[in-house]
């Protein structure tokens, strides 16, 4: 993937993420346009990063290692955004399903977990692949950036499951039938998870 068709890639992924969100959150789920600034906008950025950082994982021996690496820091930085808007926002006003009682339920205390170790694989992803060689050495030692990325996603796939499951059981009460973003973002997450363990089941074969 070249550089033009590269940034095309990131801009309409952005901008289709954003229209997504958008027109099922405000216009079919009647969510009013002043939560569109942060509450709707945060779920178009993480779809976007999910979507950047699985893409750069399914297809990493097509892509060049400056695309990878491109589409890795991007989502990681989309990513960034992410947790710092939810910091802003969380509590039961916005996340019902998380909350019982004003305390996190266990979907909550999970969810988070999850999210936490996501993000925290991909930072340690990022200082593999952007730091000087003897910081890469130290790590390297430890896990190699192939397993740090697949467990990140790994962690995505359990992040958006807790945090969505109980909507995505009722499709009849999707707005406009659109499917959850927390949904979207679990079946982009989950395709890089696939083939990374048939891919070794056929090696081993």
């Amino acid at each position: 993937m070249n550089s033009k068709k590269l940034s095309n890639f990131i801009i309409t992924t952005l901008v289709l993420t954003w229209l997504y969100a958008l027109i099922r959150y405000n216009l079919f789920k009647h969510i009013v346009f002043a939560h569109l600034p942060l509450y709707v906008t945060n779920k178009a950025f993480i779809l976007s990063a999910v979507i950047f950082i699985a893409v750069a994982a399914f297809r990493k021996k097509n892509n060049s290692p400056h695309t990878n690496l491109y589409l890795n820091s991007f989502g990681f930085s989309l990513a960034l955004i992410h947790v710092m808007i939810s910091i802003i926002l969380l509590g039961p006003d916005y996340f019902p399903n998380l909350f019982a009682g004003g305390k996190f339920n266990v979907f909550g205390e999970l969810s988070i977990l999850f999210g936490i170790l996501a993000f925290t694989a991909f930072i340690i992803l990022l200082i593999l692949t952007t730091t000087r060689e003897y910081l890469k050495n130290i790590l390297r030692r430890i896990l190699s950036p192939d397993y740090i990325n697949i467990f990140g996603i790994l962690f995505i796939v359990f992040h958006t499951f807790l945090i969505g499951i109980k909507g995505w059981l009722s499709p009849e009460l999707w707005p406009g039938y659109l499917p959850p973003i927390s949904l979207l973002g679990f079946v982009v997450a989950v395709i890089p998870v696939i083939k990374r363990v048939f891919g070794k089941m056929e090696v081993e074969a």
